[in-house]
């Protein structure tokens, strides 16, 4: 197999790797950079984030979830279609600038809650037959 020169354009190489944003570090994680593919998992344009959000990643994340350390844990980040739970990989570059890459991990979390919900109501089967026949 021949190795073929190809130039890929940024937005090109950020649709390949999920959600793809650059915030400074300054109060709120303030957005530098968000790729279409980030918009798409959001819905919400540069536009939307720069004035629903103040253009700040902190801003998406949901109350609850603001205390959490972000980097080292799944979160919930608003979306048009409501709060989508989300895995992060992050890098930072220097003192000021932090580079993330989101993945949308929303149908994981609810199939592991389903999974969860299912065993607790078979526990609660085999206990009550369990003490019936006793």
């Amino acid at each position: 197999m021949k190795i073929i020169d190809n130039d890929l354009t940024i937005q090109e190489v950020c649709g390949c790797i999920g959600g793809y944003h650059r915030c400074s570090l300054g109060d709120g994680y303030p957005f530098l950079y968000v790729s279409l593919k980030f918009q798409e998992i959001f819905g919400w344009s540069k536009e939307e984030i720069e004035t629903r959000f103040d253009n700040k990643l902190m801003n998406m994340v949901h109350p609850e979830d603001r205390s959490l350390d972000l980097f080292h844990s799944v979160f919930r980040l608003l979306g048009k279609d409501g709060y989508h739970y989300v895995s992060e990989s992050i890098d930072i570059e220097g003192d000021s600038i932090l580079h993330g890459n989101i993945s949308d991990v929303t149908e994981f979390i609810r199939e592991k809650e389903q999974n969860n919900i299912l065993s607790a109501l078979t526990m609660d089967y085999w206990y009550y037959v369990k003490k019936k026949d006793s």
